[in-house]
């Protein structure tokens, strides 16, 4: 299965507060009768394309729609309230399966060709679209090639570059924005996320605010703050590499690689701007890297560790299921290594030895 994070949420009517201007876009090209059949909602995951695709299609589909959105009242609209409508058909891979695989794809094929329930249009919402197997893809590309009046295609993804280039020169692409860190916290806030843990709990999540309410569902940020207080231990050589991927797999391989990416891509922007007002999760981290001298070399350092780091998410969120154990250990040995290479203090060896 899939180790992505999942974008969950009650299907809506209205975009999300950052999506705005796609939203925009999109209805100037409807009401310009000048739709694409085929759309590639692209950005990282837990932004809420999904939920963007399935907004926008219950706009397609209500029959007294308002300038700018669905009316919320119609047949139609009332008939998707729960995120089930007759003309609306969701593709993902299934439970227990990695793949999209190709009777799926005949499936949405099969309703294609079915009159409409509502006599409107139709919509067909790929999630997590690069999940296709092979054989799904070129079934896909068939249908693409010879799009079908009033029916509609969003395909989803956080990995659009690893669909089959023929897949995406035949959709428009729909660049999802993942919002700012303040425009995350002021949207959590309103979710009812406490005061004093919104910010964390954005960091943690990269500013992706799907996420990060999965993190607050499962009572993960107990677990991230003890990644991050780790982080700190190892640089100051007081947790082994082993302690600290003991605790990395309570919150998840990928998240935990994903953690690290963004806490050295926060760090890398402090050192630049000389920002000296950090979030409690990050105090320490802080503390630690404004002591070095060399702050060049930091940087360098950790721009390679960024680089090491978004390569490993690549490989996580990809398909060859890779040893995530091994993937961790390696990272924080660089991680580790941070102190040394900058200091020319000791590190550990990857077993977590001092040396």
């Amino acid at each position: 299965m899939s180790n992505e994070p999942q974008e969950t949420m009650a299907p809506s009517l209205t975009p999300l507060p950052w999506q705005q201007p796609e939203w925009r876009r999109l209805l100037e090209q409807h009401k310009a009768g000048q739709m694409a059949h085929a759309y590639l909602v692209a950005g990282e995951q837990g932004i809420g394309k999904f939920q963007f695709a399935q907004a926008f299609a219950r706009y397609l589909l209500c029959q007294r729609p308002g300038a700018e959105l669905a009316c919320g009242e119609c047949t139609n609209c009332l008939l998707g309230i729960n995120g089930f409508h007759p003309d609306i058909t969701l593709i993902q891979p299934e439970e227990g399966s990695r793949d999209i695989k190709i009777d799926q794809i005949r499936a949405a094929t099969a309703f294609i060709a079915r009159t409409s329930h509502s006599g409107l249009r139709k919509v067909i919402i790929l999630n997590n679209a690069h999940h296709l197997n092979a054989s799904a893809a070129n079934s896909l590309l068939k249908t693409l090639e010879e799009p079908s009046k009033d029916t509609y295609l969003f395909l989803v993804t956080a990995r659009a570059d690893s669909l089959p280039a023929t897949l995406r020169s035949r959709c428009q692409r729909l660049v999802m924005p993942t919002p700012s860190l303040e425009v995350a916290m002021h949207w959590l806030r309103a979710k009812g996320v406490a005061a004093d843990q919104v910010e964390s709990i954005a960091l943690a999540a990269g500013s992706r605010p799907l996420h990060a309410l999965t993190i607050v569902e499962s009572d993960g940020l107990v677990h991230a703050n003890e990644f991050m207080v780790s982080l700190a231990a190892l640089l100051q050589r007081t947790a082994s590499i082993q302690t600290v991927v003991t605790i990395a797999m309570k919150i998840g391989d990928s998240v935990a690689v994903e953690y690290l990416l963004q806490t050295s891509s926060i760090v890398i922007r402090s050192l630049l701007t000389n920002e000296t007002e950090h979030p409690d999760s990050l105090k320490a981290l802080a503390q630690i890297f404004s002591s070095f001298e060399d702050r060049t070399g930091l940087v360098k350092r950790l721009l390679l560790f960024n680089l090491a780091a978004e390569k490993s998410q690549r490989q996580l969120l990809g398909g060859t299921n890779p040893n995530a154990q091994l993937m961790l250990e390696s990272l924080l040995w660089q991680w580790s290594s941070l102190y040394t290479q900058v200091s020319g203090k000791q590190t550990t060896d990857r077993d977590g030895q001092h040396r």
